[in-house]
């Protein structure tokens, strides 16, 4: 879940520890308020990832691990 002050750009990517793109979750325009999107991470192997929110010129990256 994110929350925009204004509605812009938004691209949400996931990378592993490496650097590398696993994948790309959202990209385009979005409204102001709050936004959630879903990682069906079924497909990936175990270990830690970033996810990555990127909006103008700001960004903020979490920590994600799946087991």
């Amino acid at each position: 879940v994110f929350e925009l002050d204004s509605p812009g750009q938004a691209d949400l990517k996931v990378y592993d520890l490496s650097g590398r793109l696993v994948e790309e979750l959202f990209s385009g325009d979005v409204p102001s308020g709050p936004m959630s999107c879903l990682l069906d991470g079924s497909h990936l192997p175990a270990g830690v990832y970033l996810v990555r929110l990127q909006t103008g010129d700001q960004s903020a990256t979490v920590r994600q691990v799946k087991l």
